[in-house]
């Protein structure tokens, strides 16, 4: 099987089976970006259960320090208010 060529952000966890779904995320979010009136509640459900999937996948390594990865994480167990200082890093 050959090799495909990394993407924009190295990202090497998918081949070119997963590319159509993908590219549905660059233009759902992409659409969003434009400002023209389509939003993340017009976002299709599919879309959703599987983009929101993915990138809650990433959230361990977008968040910066121990302490927002535990109020980060006792935020998503319903243990408390996500603390205001939590950001992720970009993806």
């Amino acid at each position: 099987m050959a090799q495909r060529p990394p993407h924009g952000r190295g990202d090497d966890s998918y081949g070119v089976a997963a590319c159509p779904a993908h590219r549905l995320r660059e233009v759902e979010m992409h659409h969003v970006d434009l400002g023209l009136g389509y939003a993340p509640a017009d976002w299709p459900e599919e879309y959703v259960a599987w983009d929101l999937r993915v990138l809650l996948a990433t959230v361990l390594e977008r968040l910066g320090s121990p302490n927002q990865q535990r109020s980060f994480m006792a935020w998503l167990a319903g243990r408390g208010p996500l603390a205001p200082d939590t950001k992720l890093a970009d993806w």
